[in-house]
C-alpha cells in the first residue's frame, strides 16, 4: 500500500512538472525576439505603458522603440564580441509574472516582467504596490513606509518654475506638466533604487520611460535632466557630458549638495589649479575624471554660459554637441570663456554663504540657547555655536531641536549646514577650500561665523 501511494505520488509530481513545463513552452520568450528584431516589442507594449512614455511628448532620434533606450549597448557588445555566448533566460518569479532578460557574459538587458504576454518594466513592476502622491507638477510614488514631505514637494515644485525662469516657455509646458506629471520613485534606502534599477546609485533618469528615480525627496539634478528634454522634445540619446551634467549641476546643484556650495567648490579648483577651465571641453576628459572635481566646474562655467547667451544661443549650441552615437568633438565656442570672465563673473554673482565678519551690518539678538546664539541683520545671520547642533527654523524663529530640520556640524576647520528635510548640504566651508588658510573664529567658548539668510527656505 505504502508502495503504491508512494507511487501515485510521484507519477502526479511528474504530471505537474510537465503542465508547468507546457505552460513555460507557452510563454514568449520576448527577449530573445526583440534582440532578433527590435520592432517586435511593440506588440507585446500595454497601452498603459506606451500612453505613459509618450505622455510628455518627447522623442529621440533613434530607429528603435523609446522604450528599448538603455538596452542597445549591450547588442552593440556582443556584436564585438561575437565569441562570447548570448542567453535569453524566461524564470517564472510568482504565479502570474516571468522575468525575461538577455545575458551577455554576466551583463544584463532586454529585460521585461511578462503576464499574458505583455511586458512592463523593472520599476513598473518593483513598484507595482506603491502609493502615489500628486503635487503641483510631479506625480510621487513611494513605498507604504516612506512618504515624502509635503515641504519637500512644494520646494521641488518651486525649483521646477526656477528652471523656466532660465528657458521661457514657448508650448504651455507648465500647463502640460500640471497636467501629466513627471513620475518621481522615492526610494528609502540604497537597496530599494538598486532593486528597482539594478544600479548602485543615488538617483538616476530613465529615458526610455521618462522616469526620475532617487533616494532624495527633491533631486533637481536628474529632474533637470528631464526638464531640458521636456522642452526639447526631440532629443539626441547623448550630449556632451560638460553641456549635460554642467546644466544639472547651474540649476540643480548634485545629488546631495546644492548649487552654490558646488559654485564654491568649483571655483577653488580652478583658482588652484587643480583643473584648467577648458580641460572639460573635452567629453573623453570630462568622463574620465572623478565628478568631485568636473561637476563643480561645469557647473560654474555653465552658470556663466546661461547668463551670456540668449536661450537660443545656448540651446544651439546643447543641440550642436548631441548625437545618438556617443561621439563628441573638443567644444570650440568658447573662446570667449577666459578665466579673467570667470574670475569677475564670480566677483559679481557672489556665491559664498559663510563669512566671518559682516562689516557694516547692524544685529538684533533674535535666540539665545545654552548652545546656539543667533542675531540677524538684513541680510545675515550670526551664528555662535558650541559645535555640531540640529534646529528648526521657521517664521524668522529658530528653535534647538534633537531631530531638528537642519544639521549644523562645525569645528575649528569646518562647517556644514545640511537640510535634512531635503538629505541636502546647503552650505558648507572648510579651510581645505580655501588658499587662505584661515581658521573659523573661537571667542567665548563658541565658534562665531556669519551665514546669508537666502539659504534658508
Amino acid at each position: 500500500m505504502i508502495k503504491y501511494i508512494t507511487l501515485l505520488i510521484l507519477i502526479l509530481s511528474s504530471f505537474l512538472t510537465c503542465l508547468e513545463g507546457r505552460e513555460s513552452d507557452n510563454i514568449t520568450n520576448i527577449s530573445a525576439q526583440v534582440w532578433k528584431n527590435q520592432e517586435s516589442i511593440n506588440a507585446y507594449l500595454p497601452a498603459k505603458t506606451e500612453g505613459n512614455y509618450n505622455k510628455h511628448n518627447i522623442k529621440y532620434n533613434i530607429p528603435y522603440s523609446k522604450f528599448l533606450i538603455g538596452n542597445m549597448g549591450l547588442k552593440a557588445y556582443s556584436q564585438q564580441n561575437p565569441q562570447l555566448k548570448v542567453s535569453h533566460p524566461l524564470v517564472k518569479i510568482d504565479a502570474t509574472y516571468y522575468h525575461n532578460y538577455t545575458e551577455v557574459n554576466g551583463q544584463i538587458g532586454y529585460e521585461f516582467y511578462i503576464s499574458d504576454d505583455k511586458v512592463m518594466s523593472r520599476i513598473d513592476y518593483h513598484t507595482s504596490d506603491w502609493v502615489h502622491t500628486d503635487s503641483e507638477y510631479i506625480r510621487y510614488h513611494c513605498s507604504s513606509d516612506k512618504a515624502i514631505a509635503k515641504e519637500a514637494m512644494f520646494i521641488l515644485d518651486e525649483r521646477i518654475e526656477e528652471f523656466f525662469t532660465y528657458f521661457p516657455q514657448r508650448n504651455h509646458e507648465l500647463d502640460s506638466l500640471r497636467i501629466h506629471k513627471l513620475d518621481y520613485f522615492y526610494c528609502p534606502d540604497l537597496n530599494t533604487i538598486e532593486l528597482l534599477t539594478s544600479y548602485k546609485t543615488r538617483g538616476i533618469l530613465f529615458l526610455n520611460q521618462d522616469y526620475v528615480v532617487s533616494t532624495y525627496p527633491a533631486h533637481f539634478h536628474e529632474v533637470t535632466h528631464f526638464l531640458i528634454n521636456y522642452y526639447l522634445k526631440n532629443n539626441e540619446i547623448y550630449t556632451h557630458t560638460f553641456l549635460q551634467e554642467g546644466l544639472a549641476v547651474a540649476l540643480g546643484g548634485r545629488g546631495g549638495q546644492s548649487t552654490d556650495a558646488l559654485m564654491e567648490a568649483g571655483k577653488f579648483l580652478l583658482d588652484t589649479g587643480m583643473v584648467t577651465h577648458t580641460d572639460y571641453f573635452d567629453a573623453i576628459k570630462f568622463q574620465g575624471e572623478h565628478p568631485s572635481l568636473s561637476y563643480p566646474v561645469a557647473g560654474l562655467l555653465t552658470r556663466i554660459m546661461l547668463d551670456h547667451y540668449s536661450v537660443d544661443e545656448y540651446l544651439t549650441l546643447y543641440k550642436r554637441y548631441s548625437n545618438s552615437e556617443g561621439k563628441f568633438d573638443i567644444i570650440e565656442e568658447l573662446d570667449w570663456l577666459t578665466k579673467d570672465v570667470i574670475d569677475e563673473y564670480v566677483q559679481t554673482n557672489n556665491f559664498r554663504s559663510v563669512y566671518f565678519s559682516a562689516e557694516g551690518e547692524d544685529f538684533l539678538d533674535i535666540y539665545n540657547g545654552q548652545s546656539l546664539k543667533i542675531s540677524a541683520s538684513k541680510e545675515m545671520f550670526q551664528f555662535k555655536s558650541i559645535g555640531d547642533i540640529n534646529f528648526d527654523f521657521a517664521n524668522n524663529s529658530f528653535k534647538e531641536v534633537a531631530n531638528g530640520r537642519y544639521s549644523l556640524n562645525c569645528s575649528s576647520q569646518e562647517i556644514k549646514l545640511t537640510d535634512n528635510l531635503l538629505d541636502e548640504i546647503i552650505s558648507s566651508w572648510s579651510i581645505n577650500f580655501t588658499l587662505t588658510g584661515e581658521e573659523i573664529p573661537f571667542k567665548g567658548g563658541y565658534y562665531q561665523f556669519y551665514l546669508k539668510k537666502s539659504i534658508f527656505r
